[in-house]
C-alpha cells in the first residue's frame, strides 16, 4: 500500500514538472513573439533622381550643389556616372548588401560599360562604401576603395565635416576614372540578353518572398485552427511544418547571401499565427495527469490583450512620407540624374569611424 502511494506521488511530480516545462516553452514562444512583432523589415529602395539624395538634411543646399556640380562634370567629361546617397541607417542589413541593391536598382552607369560608382553614407551606423561597377573595377580596385576611404573620408568624418570628406572621395574617385580608360567588359555584349533573363527572375524571386510569407501566415493560423479543433497538437512535426514552408531562407544562405535576419522574424510571426487561433479556439498543449496517459479535462482558455497595428501603419506610413519629402527636396534642388543601366557585382570597399 505504501509502495502505491510512493508510486502515485512520484506520478503527479512528474506531471507537475511536464506542466511547468511546457509553460515555461510557451513563455519564452511569447516572449519571442512580441519581439518579432517590432522587427525591422528590409528597408525600400529609394528613388534617385539626383546626383544627390541626402535623406538626412546633413548637407546645405550650396553644399549639394557644389558636390552636384562635381558629379555631373564626371559624367560629362568622361561618361561614368558618379550617385551620393546619404540616408540615416541601413538596417537591418548591412551596408554591403543595401548598397548593392540600391546601385543595381538605380542602375548607375552606362549599360554598355558598367561604369557607375555610389558613395553611399549611412550617418547613424557610422558607416560609408564605396560600390563599383563591373567596368570601373580596374581603374577603382578594391584596395584603392579602400585608400580612398581610410585616407580621404574618414578623418574628415572624425573632424565632423562631412562635407569635406565626401567631397575628397568624390575627388578621388574623379582622378582615378580620369587615369586610365574606363575597360568594357568582355561579357557585356555577349550576355546582354542573360542579364535581363536574370534580373528578371531575380525580381520574381523578390516578389515570390514578399507574398510566400503571406501565404506562410495564413496556412499556420488554419493549422493553429485544426490542432485546436481536433485535438492534435504534437510540438515537432508543427515546428518542422513551418520551418519547411520558409525555404527560401536556407536557399539565400547556401548562395551566399547573408539576409537570413528577415527570415528569422518571418519564421516566428508564423509560430505567432499558429498558436493565437489555436489559443482561441480552445485549444490547448498535452499534458500528463496523474496516471501519465490521460488529459485532464478542464479548459484552458487564456486572456489575450487586444493588438492594433495601426500605429505601425501609421509610424511607417509617416517616415515613408519623410523620406520622400527630403528626396523630393534633394531632387529639386540638384540637376537631374537617369541610371544608364549599369551592373555591380560587389566591388568596393567600406568604412567605419
Amino acid at each position: 500500500m505504501q509502495s502505491q502511494e510512493h508510486s502515485t506521488s512520484g506520478y503527479k511530480v512528474k506531471g507537475r514538472y511536464r506542466r511547468a516545462l511546457v509553460r515555461a516553452q510557451l513563455l519564452v514562444l511569447i516572449l519571442l513573439s512580441s519581439l518579432a512583432l517590432f522587427a525591422e523589415p528590409v528597408k525600400p529602395i529609394p528613388e534617385i533622381k539626383s546626383y544627390v539624395l541626402d535623406q538626412t538634411s546633413t548637407l546645405t543646399a550650396q553644399q549639394k550643389d557644389d558636390l552636384t556640380s562635381i558629379l555631373k562634370r564626371i559624367e560629362d567629361n568622361h561618361q561614368s556616372q558618379v550617385v551620393l546617397v546619404i540616408i540615416d541607417s541601413t538596417g537591418p542589413e548591412a551596408i554591403e548588401q543595401y548598397s548593392i541593391r540600391l546601385a543595381q536598382s538605380a542602375g548607375i552607369g552606362r549599360k554598355e560599360s558598367d561604369d557607375g560608382v555610389l558613395i553611399l553614407l549611412a550617418k547613424s551606423d557610422r558607416k560609408v562604401r564605396i560600390e563599383v561597377g563591373y567596368g570601373l573595377e580596374g581603374n577603382i580596385p578594391d584596395a584603392t576603395a579602400n585608400r580612398i576611404i581610410d585616407t580621404e573620408i574618414i578623418p574628415e568624418f572624425k573632424k565632423g565635416d562631412f562635407y569635406t570628406g565626401l567631397k575628397n572621395g568624390i575627388l578621388a574617385v574623379e582622378a582615378r576614372i580620369a587615369a586610365e580608360p574606363v575597360s568594357t567588359p568582355d561579357y557585356a555584349a555577349e550576355t546582354e540578353s542573360s542579364e535581363s533573363s536574370s534580373d528578371f527572375w531575380w525580381y520574381i524571386f523578390y516578389d515570390f518572398l514578399y507574398y510566400w510569407s503571406w501565404i506562410v501566415y495564413g496556412i499556420s493560423g488554419a493549422l493553429g485552427w485544426y490542432a485546436a479543433k481536433s485535438g492534435k497538437y504534437t510540438p515537432p512535426l508543427i515546428w518542422a511544418l513551418l520551418i519547411g514552408m520558409h525555404p527560401p531562407a536556407f536557399w539565400t544562405f547556401l548562395q551566399g547571401f547573408f539576409i537570413i535576419n528577415p527570415f528569422i522574424w518571418r519564421f516566428v510571426i508564423s509560430l505567432v499565427a499558429f498558436h493565437v487561433p489555436f489559443w482561441l479556439a480552445g485549444g490547448r498543449p498535452p499534458r500528463t495527469s496523474g496516471s501519465g496517459s490521460s488529459r485532464s479535462s478542464s479548459s484552458y482558455s487564456p486572456s489575450f490583450s487586444s493588438f492594433s497595428s495601426s500605429s505601425f501603419s501609421s509610424s511607417s506610413s509617416s517616415s515613408s512620407s519623410r523620406s520622400s519629402s527630403s528626396s523630393s527636396s534633394s531632387s529639386s534642388s540638384s540637376s537631374s540624374f537617369s541610371g544608364g543601366g549599369g551592373s555591380f557585382g560587389g566591388g568596393g570597399a567600406s568604412g567605419s569611424w
